[in-house]
């Protein structure tokens, strides 16, 4: 039996996603960081029920593409049998569930997505047989013009009005420049895409079999345009680079376009051959037959592309690693339009070409016009609007590549996500020698590292804030830094980091890294009962050594609560042996709230905040509260440190950033640091209020507070805030899952970034933003500044000490500086 053909295509569309998704899914695991953060994290919890529920959707996915093949060949009835014995195995002994970050999820991925290559390369030598090729074929065919011009407006209105679908009707600098310049790449990008068919076209024409020829072009295009969308842009997000990693885009690349044409020549020849007018024709077969050969079936193919596009973009952008998902979307939204515009095509409209031509020019003209007279240029409208219309970002990166520095990105790049393979002997970092234990009574030591909480966000930093009552009122009784910055821009470094009391070797992790934990170390060495949240992180760094006591146990570390784990330690803490807590809750995390379905109690409102995020602040705020109080109660608050602090910030809507990803920029590294103390510490920690202070200072403090005077192994180590400020001027910042790399100076007035990724660089004056939660979108930013060829020029340099310091303090020599 076989389906219709819609059903058809269909089919073996669905196949083709399950495949590329379980071999996603096996890359990550074999990917150190998304390993780490990712799988073992249940980061994404959709992906998580996937890969549990992996041999069961297997069996399904095999069944939908047996079906879609009908009465099968002998060749494609081999695959199917090899398929069916690989789910049988499947079924008897899970394997996503089970994967580790070993070579072996790699080669898992390469299995995945073999059949991809095998029934593509199989089709296309049954069916090529069968296939009547024209002869004869002009140089360009009218249709493809006539689908570039369309595909350009659509995508371009498509993507101004996804903003105001997502969040009402957000201002931006310009933005009549703005959505004119936008229109106007959208309209160069198809413009050269038209150039690139009609070049295949064209050429395809001196050959004797021009279509044929044509199609085959048109193969190596879609393969070049699909390595490259893997190899710049998907492979980097997650942090994977190099040899290996072109390798795999090329694999992975050459795999969908196998399946693609297999598919089109399936559909042309069987049951009864199909007529080939151009190349072109066969190479987007599978999208017009799936949008339908009638105009009301193309018409309502286009309306639900767009509103699919307009969905899929806003339930991407709040839970996005640095534009990827929204970039995707539109790329796809891309595609999508020509297909269906090209199969509008020849139903008879292809006229008004020179009128177009006019029509586009006068477009250009006036964008440049308006461009040129308001003084914005195309970089400046990327910075205030790229970020809202993910579309005119894509096409901006397209049209404006960077200029690659072939020796400073390639260094970041070495020197950053240092595979697990690469075997590294832990080094042993003493801050204060070998410790014993000192005498005198113990303060306890509580550490709450509230998981994405931005300073802008409490009452303490911003007098905008109203919700933070009960922490407000914990940091009138403390000592609240006003300059405090974390070290990394992402949980992967930066909890470690503040264990460690300094930066780290960029890998996640040299183990055993119990050598390396200072902070597990004095806790040790004093003989405090330990009670921590042992995320998947701590896990690996934190020995189970001395009396430890395991909070949230049995929990995901997603699902780690404050209140929860306040209420714990609150049953647990009593006078007596000093205690040492540290909790990481994750009800700020973005992915968290992306879950739990951005909710917002009733009757509560915050204006110029981002609502689902400060709701939630102000639940947890009345939980710290509580357990406060409970310590004042119990008699332990004035003998006690308490720490509240965050392991980074977040982006809630700035240039249109979501969460943390691989960025660095002001809202993400800029943290809260309140620290309560016993009278005396306190006093002297007053005067380090508004100095330039880090995460990685926590540690060094601890240990001068219980007698051990803390030195400095090196620059990339923190400082106590009992002792005088360091005379250090410049302090690195990096991201914790890529090599992207920044340099703090001026007292935290000034942030250089350098984005090894997207070899790309920005400045930031910290002291021209307002002091509250975000800016007004429709206000620049007045904190972005444009470098000068000097400050990029000393900033690398810089960068480049201090990362060459960190390799050589952990004996690491990256190959790019062989």
């Amino acid at each position: 039996m076989r389906l219709p053909v819609r059903l058809q295509v269909l089919c073996r569309i669905l196949y083709g996603l399950f495949a590329l998704v379980s071999a996603f899914y096996c890359l990550l695991a074999w990917i150190p960081f998304t390993w780490q953060q990712v799988i073992q994290g249940h980061l994404l919890p959709a992906l998580s029920t996937f890969a549990a529920q992996h041999h069961w959707l297997n069996l399904v996915a095999l069944a939908v593409l047996a079906l879609s093949l009908g009465k099968p060949r002998r060749s494609v009835v081999q695959l199917l049998v090899a398929e069916a014995v690989l789910a049988f195995l499947f079924v008897l002994r899970p394997v996503l569930p089970s994967l580790k970050n070993e070579v072996s999820s790699l080669l898992w991925a390469a299995v995945l997505i073999a059949p991809l290559a095998w029934l593509g390369l199989l089709d296309l030598l049954h069916f090529q047989r069968q296939l009547v090729w024209p002869t004869r074929q002009g140089p360009a065919d009218p249709r493809a013009f006539y689908a570039a011009w369309r595909s350009a407006l659509f995508t371009a209105v498509v993507a101004i009005v996804i903003p105001f679908a997502a969040a009402g009707a957000p201002g931006t600098p310009h933005p009549v420049i703005s959505m004119l310049w936008a229109t106007g790449a959208h309209f160069v990008v198809f413009a050269w895409v038209y150039i690139a068919l009609a070049f295949a076209a064209g050429f395809a024409s001196f050959f004797a079999r021009p279509a044929r020829f044509e199609f085959a072009v048109i193969q190596l295009l879609f393969f070049a345009v699909l390595f490259a969308l893997f190899a710049a842009k998907i492979f980097p997000a997650i942090s994977f680079q190099g040899g290996l990693a072109t390798v795999c885009a090329a694999v992975v690349s050459a795999s969908l376009c196998l399946y693609g044409a297999g598919l089109a020549v399936s559909i042309a020849g069987a049951p009864r051959p199909f007529r080939i007018t151009t190349g072109l024709d066969m190479a987007l077969l599978p999208g017009t037959t799936l949008a339908g050969s009638t105009r009301g079936t193309c018409i309502a193919g286009l309306v639900f592309l767009a509103l699919g596009t307009t969905v899929a973009s806003t339930a991407a952008s709040s839970l996005d690693w640095n534009y990827l998902g929204q970039e995707i979307v539109a790329f796809g939204c891309w595609v999508s339009a020509f297909s269906l515009f090209y199969g509008l095509s020849g139903m008879g409209e292809t006229r008004l070409r020179s009128s177009l031509l006019a029509s586009m020019g006068a477009l250009g003209v006036c964008a440049g016009y308006a461009a040129a007279y308001s003084g914005v240029g195309p970089a400046k409208i990327l910075q205030d609007y790229a970020g809202r219309n993910i579309s005119y970002r894509l096409a901006s990166e397209l049209l404006s590549p960077p200029v690659e520095d072939g020796t400073f990105y390639a260094f970041l790049n070495a020197s950053s996500n240092i595979a697990r393979s690469t075997l590294l002997a832990p080094v042993n970092i003493e801050l204060a020698g070998k410790l014993t234990p000192a005498g005198g009574e113990k303060p306890n030591i509580f550490v709450v590292v509230v998981d994405s909480l931005r300073r802008d966000y409490l009452g303490v930093y911003n007098p905008k804030v109203g919700f933070t009552p009960q922490l407000d009122s914990f940091a009138r009784e403390s000592v609240a830094f006003r300059n405090a910055f974390t070290h990394y821009g992402g949980t992967g470094l930066a909890e470690p980091s503040i264990w460690v009391g300094g930066m780290m070797l960029h890998k996640q992790y040299v183990t055993p890294f119990g050598k390396m934990n200072s902070l597990a170390k004095l806790a040790d060495a004093e003989g405090y009962r330990k009670f921590v949240s042992m995320d998947t992180i701590l896990e690996t760094v934190t020995p189970r050594s001395g009396e430890m006591n395991e909070l949230d146990k049995g929990r995901l570390t997603m699902d780690y609560d404050l209140c929860g784990s306040l209420s714990e330690l609150q049953g647990k803490v009593k006078p007596g042996q000093p205690v040492f807590a540290y909790t990481q809750p994750q009800n700020l995390h973005i992915s968290v709230i992306a879950r739990q379905g951005k909710s917002v109690p009733e009757g509560e409102s915050y204006p110029g905040f981002y609502a689902p995020y400060a709701s939630r602040l102000r639940r947890i705020d009345a939980c710290f509260g509580q357990f406060i109080s409970h310590l004042k109660q119990a008699g332990l608050y004035e003998s006690s440190v308490i720490v509240l602090t965050a392991d980074h910030g977040d982006s809630l809507g700035e240039d249109g950033r979501w969460g943390h990803a691989y960025t660095i920029f002001p809202e993400i590294v800029r943290v809260p640091l309140i620290i309560h103390a016993p009278e005396a510490m306190r006093k002297a920690l007053v005067g380090a209020a508004d100095r330039l202070v880090f995460t990685t200072d926590i540690t060094p403090t601890f240990y001068q507070m219980l007698g051990h005077t803390p030195g400095s192994p090196g620059e990339m180590f923190g400082h106590s805030l009992l002792g005088p400020a360091p005379a250090t001027q410049s302090f690195l910042i990096a991201a914790s899952y890529a090599a992207v790399y920044g340099l703090l100076s001026r007292q935290g007035r000034r942030l250089y970034i350098s984005d090894g990724v997207a070899a790309r660089d920005y400045l930031y004056d910290l002291t021209a933003g307002p002091a509250g939660a975000a800016l007004d979108p429709s206000v620049p930013d007045p904190s972005v500044l444009d470098p000068s060829n000097e400050e990029r020029d000393s900033s690398h340099k810089r960068i480049r000490q201090l990362v060459d310091e960190i390799n050589a303090f952990y004996s690491f020599r990256p190959q790019a500086s062989q």
